[in-house]
């Protein structure tokens, strides 16, 4: 809640964490969230890979992946928890941002 209040933006929302596997949550369709990102014809047990994005999603992505969930190595492979909030950010559906940055 504190660095909600530094930032100024609520601390509400879709919370979870995890690098290898989908979210389970009743609010998060995994397919749904895959043809989002990647087109109709988008499967979610494949690997996703941003040349697979389109343009405005690989920009949404670089934010994700240097400012929200700060990561190590290349920006080759999406991961479940960058598409997950990827997906969020994009239908307005809410999620707990300060969660995310503090994990």
């Amino acid at each position: 809640e504190t660095l909600a209040t530094i930032l100024g933006i609520p601390h509400n929302g879709a919370i979870g964490w995890n690098q290898r596997n989908w979210l389970i949550n009743e609010n998060f369709d995994k397919e749904e969230c895959v043809k989002l990102l990647f087109g109709e014809n988008a499967d979610f047990m494949q690997r996703m890979y941003t040349r697979n994005l389109s343009l405005h999603h690989r920009f949404l992505y670089r934010v994700v992946a240097t400012h929200i969930l700060p990561k190590a190595g290349g920006f080759d492979e999406v991961t479940h928890m960058e598409a997950h909030t990827m997906y969020h950010l994009i239908t307005g559906k809410n999620i707990c941002v300060p969660y995310l940055i503090i994990n």
